[in-house]
């Protein structure tokens, strides 16, 4: 006979519906103890994720119903641990994403020279074109930098950053 195996019950806390969310193997006990013991307007459930909804008071009765079963072992992710989870991707998301620094003018020059392999267009002359001057151009000089055409991959990539920053900002006329 094979060794006998523990389900997993998993219940975690949900800040969003200030309780928990339960999930298991069907279990036809469990179930008719948790509508008696939890009222239905208290928990819902999701036939989709197979998981139960309920508000945090029930945590205890819904714990010791775990801790008695033979049949299951309950993993608890507590609402301490779920805030320190958050902390620690609100600090990783902070650190890891910084805004650019870059001078609009730094970057009119970028593109001005990046334009035109020969001819090195003036700084003043690309700031009073028109959009649709600026389009034209621009597209020219993908035309020429880009690498299906024989153009430089880096230069490219540096030709739709550059212009990415200036059209956002509309920073030519």
């Amino acid at each position: 006979m094979p060794p006998y195996r523990k389900q997993t019950a998993r219940l975690i806390y949900e800040p969003s519906l200030q309780g928990y969310s339960l999930s298991f193997t069907y279990n036809e006990t469990i179930v008719e103890f948790v509508k008696k013991a939890i009222p239905s307007h208290k928990r819902t459930y999701d036939p989709a994720t197979k998981t139960w909804y309920f508000g945090a008071e029930y945590f205890d009765i819904v714990k010791t119903l775990f801790d008695g079963h033979r049949n299951y072992t309950l993993t608890i992710v507590t609402q301490a641990e779920v805030e320190q989870k958050m902390r620690e991707a609100e600090e990783a998301s902070q650190h890891s994403w910084a805004p650019a620094q870059y001078s609009i003018e730094a970057e009119l020059q970028k593109f001005a020279s990046l334009l035109s392999n020969h001819v090195i267009v003036p700084v003043d002359v690309v700031k009073n074109w028109s959009r649709a001057e600026a389009v034209k151009n621009y597209r020219q000089a993908a035309m020429k930098q880009h690498p299906d055409k024989g153009g430089d991959p880096a230069k490219m990539s540096e030709l739709n950053s550059t212009w990415a920053i200036l059209k956002e900002g509309y920073y030519i006329k």
